[in-house]
């Protein structure tokens, strides 16, 4: 593997974290219990992922 594909791998898992904390709410979860936040966390990851296949669902563009 070269350095730009490790790099590449990093910033989309870096993008994701930065838009779940703002978007979906990732930073909001204000329980104590372990599975709590286990549970929140899931949740944030299947709501950014449907956000992000609608989003580019209606971006489409055709030639």
């Amino acid at each position: 593997m070269c350095a730009y594909e490790i790099y590449s791998m990093r910033r989309s898992i870096e993008v994701f974290f930065s838009d779940s904390k703002r978007m979906p709410g990732l930073a909001d979860c204000s329980s104590r219990d372990f599975s709590a936040h286990i549970a929140h966390v899931s949740l944030v990851m299947i709501r950014y992922n449907m956000l992000a296949s609608i989003k580019r669902t209606l971006d489409y563009d055709t030639i």
